[in-house]
């Protein structure tokens, strides 16, 4: 009898264990507040039922929430279950929930694509795009209502919006009657348009089909159902951290089970990336912290610009330190060059001063010969006076008159011999001689008058044209004549020349005087002929080598020049072209 009793007493025992064990299974199942009326409402109070059944030893119960209550709830693990948009699920997955099943539609099976909004105006406003809606004001059930205010949102900061300053004002009808509500702010003129789900039109004008014509969607995407926004998951059942973890296998497999409701069945989502990216964009959620500024953001979103920023200042900072070693280098290079030029200066001035002074050595030299020729004539003329001043006095004559004429002629000549020598002196102590407005038809017609007296024994032509004028030195133009005249006189006296002549030419045309000396000399070699005009070569025993250099400088002072030809059978030319400056 004992025994008996001990086995009742264990078997009363593990009955009220068990019975106190069920009686402690509890399902709290929260829900978002939504729109009343809802066409997903059915199938959630459905769901609710048959988990009751399926759970007969859980006490299961549901209570709807705000937003906010429902996130805290969720945090402090006041709830197993809740049923909400995509949207808010996903911002409760760092609180620990996860997803079970997500409801789809007959017309959108696609559990990763069942959500939209549509954006509703009156036909007659005009309006076509979410663009025309800028500063106008528009009606949306919540503020923070995924299917609805936020999809649309997102949109508008697509289109580069700033999406919480877009629109002038949002009346918010709250979640009671909330369709109803906006349809009459719509048709009563208060809004310009409103946010519904998408298909809750097409329902609408299916049950009144007068209106049809009446309303139309803006950014209009035609689908099943027209919309404004892309598709996004639909509702969503998760699990708290509070769920035991026995329950989950039960509850998955009893929501999946069920039949379509109102064309509504649950079904599994596999992509939130959409969810996300919306989320991302506007900054809510698990993305709040965008608004705050951090430097760890501040690197992370613009670390690409940064490091371009980075890299620039170092390539500026680069290019500066090779600039700077460039410009030293250069600097250096330059100043090297600079000492060479001025040496190479101080070097040609040097020559060049000593060119000169052989140039003026062998100018002053032949400014003798000028000389000689100008002084012959008064110097002749003095003479002539002179001996017929003392045959006039043997015969004893003493005319005072005739007398004082021949005193006043020798003063004349003797003036002009003066004025001769002074000219040479002059040039001799000066580097610049003035220049005058000379007439070279004169000039050359005196020199060769008074240079071709002592050349009796060679015939001298001359075809000079009146009037040929070159503001010019004098005293220059008297060398050139020399020098190209002593060289022709010197080639046609040389041996082996019979009938030895020079013809000598000045002539003007299309302002270009042109001065030509030619001799039948005897013929130059190649070698000779290259020589001509080089300063100090001369085939002269007695002479300078500068001469034609003489004649070459004068004439490219006065901006002409100097060529040199072979004459047949033999002799040469030298032909001088000068410019004439008006």
């Amino acid at each position: 009898m004992k025994i008996i009793g001990l086995i009742t007493a264990l078997l009363l025992a593990v009955t009220l264990n068990v019975s106190a064990a069920e009686n402690e299974c509890s399902l709290k199942i929260g829900l978002i507040t939504y729109a009343s009326p809802s066409s997903q409402e059915p199938l959630i109070l459905e769901t609710i039922s048959a988990l009751k059944h399926k759970l007969p030893h859980c006490a299961v119960s549901s209570k709807r929430f705000p937003t906010k209550d429902l996130v805290n709830a969720i945090k402090t693990k006041s709830i197993d279950l809740f049923i909400s948009s995509s949207g808010f699920y996903r911002s409760s997955v760092e609180d620990g929930a996860r997803e079970i099943a997500s409801i789809v539609t007959n017309r959108y099976p696609d559990p990763n694509h069942t959500e939209a909004s549509a954006v509703i105006s009156l036909t007659k406003s005009n309006f076509s795009s979410l663009s025309d809606l800028k500063k106008k004001n528009i009606s949306a059930l919540s503020p923070e209502a995924y299917p609805g205010y936020l999809f649309v949102a997102g949109e508008i900061e697509k289109l580069g919006y700033d999406w919480e300053n877009f629109f002038n004002s949002v009346h918010f009808t709250g979640p009671e009657n909330a369709s109803e509500k906006a349809f009459n702010l719509l048709n009563s003129g208060k809004v310009d348009a409103v946010i519904l789900k998408h298909c809750y039109l097409e329902d609408y004008l299916e049950a009144h089909p007068k209106e049809s014509s009446n309303y139309t969607v803006l950014s209009k995407i035609k689908d099943k159902c027209s919309r404004s926004t892309p598709l996004y998951p639909g509702w969503t059942l998760a699990s708290t951290r509070a769920l035991a973890p026995g329950l989950s296998r039960e509850i998955t497999k009893t929501v999946l089970s069920l039949e379509p409701m109102n064309g509504m069945f649950w079904s599994v989502s596999t992509d939130f990336s959409s969810i996300d990216e919306l989320q991302k964009n506007l900054r809510i959620g698990p993305y709040t912290y965008l608004r705050d500024w951090t430097i760890s953001r501040f690197l992370e979103k613009f670390w690409p610009f940064l490091l371009i920023l980075l890299l620039s200042v170092l390539g500026l900072a680069l290019h500066s330190w090779r600039t700077e070693i460039l410009v030293k280098r250069r600097t250096s290079q330059l100043r090297t060059s600079i000492a060479r030029i001025t040496t190479l200066n101080e070097k040609s001035k040097k020559l060049q001063d000593r060119n000169e002074a052989l140039q003026r050595l062998g100018t002053l030299n032949q400014l003798g010969s000028i000389l000689a020729h100008e002084l012959r004539q008064p110097l002749a003329s003095s003479r002539f006076y002179l001996d017929g001043l003392e045959a006039l006095l043997k015969m004893e004559w003493s005319d005072p008159e005739e007398l004082k004429e021949v005193i006043a002629e020798l003063k004349k000549q003797n003036q002009k011999a003066s004025d001769i020598i002074q000219k040479i002196r002059s040039f001799s102590h000066s580097k610049n001689s003035g220049s005058e407005d000379l007439n070279l038809s004169v000039l050359l017609s005196g020199f060769l008058s008074n240079y071709t007296l002592s050349m009796k024994d060679i015939e001298v032509s001359r075809l000079i044209e009146p009037n040929c004028r070159l503001f010019a030195n004098r005293w220059e133009f008297e060398l050139l004549f020399l020098n190209l005249m002593r060289n022709a006189e010197f080639a046609v006296r040389s041996l082996g020349v019979e009938q030895p002549k020079i013809s000598i030419s000045l002539t003007e045309k299309s302002s270009v005087v042109t001065i030509c000396f030619e001799d039948n000399g005897p013929a130059l070699s190649d070698e000779q002929f290259e020589e001509l005009g080089v300063p100090f070569k001369t085939t002269k025993a007695d002479g300078t080598g500068i001469g034609l250099q003489i004649v070459k400088t004068t004439a490219e002072k006065h901006g002409g020049t100097i060529n040199f030809s072979k004459v047949a059978p033999h002799g040469l030319k030298v032909v001088v072209t000068i410019p004439v400056k008006k």
